[in-house]
């Protein structure tokens, strides 16, 4: 929302700067022009829809997020403490129980 309210904070430019974005660019147009002609298109279409296009969507907002070091920093360690308090609360919090021969969390309403 922020990138959209106030668009000179944000450089538009960077999501094309890169070679790896625009990877990303052409395998997403290619995916959305190449669905048609694929086995099942309502398959291909629920994958760019359900999954891939959220992902691209969220990869845009990180790249054009990212100005500097201290940014890249910010949101590395934002991830680390995130997967920290995760892998704490899978070992001490949640309960699990055996299923043949593994531990798994006893309820998936997280």
């Amino acid at each position: 929302m922020l990138a959209v309210s106030q668009p000179r904070t944000v450089r538009w430019r960077e999501i094309t700067a890169a070679p790896t974005t625009r990877r990303v660019l052409i395998f997403f147009g290619l995916m959305a022009f190449l669905a048609p002609f694929g086995l099942s298109l309502g398959a291909s279409g629920t994958y760019i829809l359900d999954r891939f296009l959220s992902t691209a969507i969220f990869f845009a907002l990180i790249v054009i997020a990212i100005r500097d070091t201290t940014d890249l920093r910010f949101i590395i360690g934002s991830y680390v403490l995130s997967m920290l308090i995760l892998i704490y609360s899978g070992f001490f919090l949640w309960e699990t129980t055996t299923f043949n021969g593994f531990e798994r969390v006893g309820s998936s309403g997280m």
